[in-house]
């Protein structure tokens, strides 16, 4: 259940409910899971506790590969239909991967559906990424992402996407490919 909810919140109560396992047998297992580098867990970031939707942890795998024996599917990217949240979990490994001793990387999102894929804050430096899989051909704006940013103080702000590489209104395009150079420039 956890290898399709990648990318995703992870409602305890839905595990146990579809499960058939007691709550706390769950919770009890996801720290494990944890604890044995098989999952993720990211934590919410919030400023004001109101405006974020709750204390619900977002769940990644730690090996892809383990993550897709699991779920059943070896298709190639471009014919899943998952390769939005594999992406994401990739991306998510570059940056655990790359980080500073004292980063703390979470995910944000509010009530009314504004979302940043994660938020990197370290003593040294703040830094918003966007997740998309998809090309693009020229610069868009990303006013979730700007207004977030704005709102926090974050100056460093990605887009990691497949293939662009250029800067738009203070937000910086950036290959996934190359996703371990973020928060270098």
């Amino acid at each position: 259940m956890l290898a399709a909810q990648i990318g995703n919140l992870v409602n305890i109560n839905e595990l146990s409910r579809e499960s058939g396992l007691p709550y706390g047998d769950c919770e009890t297992y996801i720290g494990l899971l944890q604890k044995m580098y098989v999952i993720k867990l990211v934590e919410p970031f919030f400023t004001n506790r109101r405006k974020v939707i709750g204390k619900m942890k977002k769940v990644y795998f730690c090996d892809l590969g383990l993550r897709n024996i699991i779920y059943g599917n070896f298709n190639e990217m471009p014919f899943r239909t998952d390769n939005g949240a594999i992406f994401e979990n990739e991306i998510l490994l570059e940056l655990w991967r790359n980080r500073r001793a004292d980063d703390v990387i979470s995910f944000y999102r509010t009530q009314n559906g504004t979302e940043v894929d994660f938020v990197v804050i370290g003593s040294l430096h703040k830094m918003a990424v966007e997740c998309k899989y998809k090309r693009f051909e020229k610069p868009v704006g990303m006013a979730a992402l700007n207004g977030f940013c704005d709102e926090e103080g974050i100056t460093h702000r990605y887009v990691a996407n497949i293939n662009a590489e250029f800067e738009n209104k203070g937000v910086r395009f950036i290959p996934g490919i190359i996703a371990d150079q973020m928060g270098t420039t």
